[in-house]
C-alpha cells in the first residue's frame, strides 16, 4: 500500500512539473510577440499587449512584460511628435516606473544583466535630467529622479550620495543623513579596492555632489565639515580638476586685495 502511495505522489509531482514547464514554454512564446512588436518599433502596440500580461493572473509574475513596458515608454519619451507627447506626457516617468517593477520581478537578475545596454541608456537619460534639475536649484526634483534610478540600480552609490546631497539642499535632513551615511560607507569600500572602477555615467554627479555639499556646509558655518568632505572627495577623485579647484577654494587662503591692504594700513 505504501509503495502505491509513493508511486502516486511521484506521478503527481512529475505531472505538475511537466505542466509548469509547458506553461513556462507557452508564456515564453507569448513574450516573443512583445519582442517582435518592440523590434518593429510598434511601441504603442507593445505597451497595449504588455499591459494585458501584467493584469493577467497567469502572467503578471513574469518580468518580461514590465521590461518591454519600460523600454517602449522610453522610446516614446524620445519622440518629438506633438500628438505622441500629448498622448504620453509621462512616458519617461513610466519608463522608470516599470524598470523598478521589472527589477522586483527579475529575482535572479538574469534579464537585467542581459539588458544592461538598455538600463545604461535609461540611467544616463535620468542622470542628465537630475543634473538639469540641480543646476536650476530644483533639488527636490533632482532627489526624486535619483531615487527612481536607485529603484532599478540598487548598487550605484554615486547616485545615492547625490540624492542625499540634494535632500540636504532641500532641507530634508533625515533622508539626507541616511543616504549620505549609507553611500559613504560603500564608497569608502569601493575606492579602497584597487580594482574598483567608478561608473562613467554617474561619476560626474558624484563630483558635482561633493562640490555642492562642501559649499552647502561652508555656507552654513560648518567649514571644518566642508573641508573634511572635499578632502574625502580629493582622496577618491584625485585627478579630477573640479575637485582640485574646490579643494583649493576651501583650503588655500585668498590673497588680500591691494586696496584691502591699504585700508588696513590706514
Amino acid at each position: 500500500m505504501k509503495k502505491i502511495v509513493i508511486i502516486a505522489v511521484f506521478l503527481v509531482l512529475i505531472i505538475n512539473k511537466f505542466s509548469v514547464a509547458q506553461e513556462e514554454e507557452k508564456n515564453e512564446k507569448k513574450f516573443e510577440k512583445l519582442e517582435s512588436l518592440y523590434m518593429d518599433e510598434k511601441y504603442e502596440d507593445c505597451i497595449y499587449k504588455a499591459e494585458k500580461y501584467i493584469i493577467n493572473e497567469k502572467t503578471k509574475r513574469y518580468s518580461e512584460p514590465y521590461l518591454y513596458l519600460s523600454m517602449s515608454y522610453y522610446e516614446i519619451s524620445l519622440m518629438d511628435e506633438p500628438s505622441i507627447k500629448e498622448d504620453y506626457p509621462k512616458a519617461f516617468k513610466d519608463a522608470l516606473k516599470y524598470a523598478a517593477k521589472f527589477r522586483k520581478k527579475d529575482k535572479k537578475n538574469e534579464s537585467y544583466n542581459h539588458e544592461q545596454s538598455y538600463f545604461n541608456k535609461l540611467k544616463k537619460t535620468a542622470v542628465e535630467q537630475a543634473q538639469n534639475y540641480y543646476k536650476d536649484k530644483n533639488y527636490k526634483k533632482a532627489s526624486y529622479t535619483f531615487k527612481e534610478i536607485m529603484k532599478f540600480d540598487f548598487d550605484d552609490y554615486n547616485v545615492m550620495f547625490a540624492k542625499g546631497v540634494c535632500d540636504a539642499l532641500s532641507n530634508n535632513e533625515s533622508q539626507a543623513e541616511m543616504s549620505i551615511d549609507t553611500s559613504m560607507t560603500h564608497l569608502y569600500k569601493n575606492y579602497e579596492n584597487p580594482n574598483y572602477k567608478s561608473s562613467e555615467i554617474t561619476e560626474p554627479v558624484l563630483i558635482d555632489a561633493f562640490i555642492l555639499y562642501s559649499d552647502y556646509l561652508n555656507e552654513n558655518n560648518k567649514s571644518d565639515s566642508a573641508k573634511a568632505t572635499i578632502s574625502v572627495a580629493k582622496k577618491f577623485l584625485a585627478s579630477d580638476s573640479k575637485i582640485k579647484k574646490q579643494y583649493d577654494k576651501l583650503f588655500v587662503p585668498k590673497k588680500e586685495d591691494k586696496s584691502e591692504k591699504q585700508e588696513s594700513k590706514k
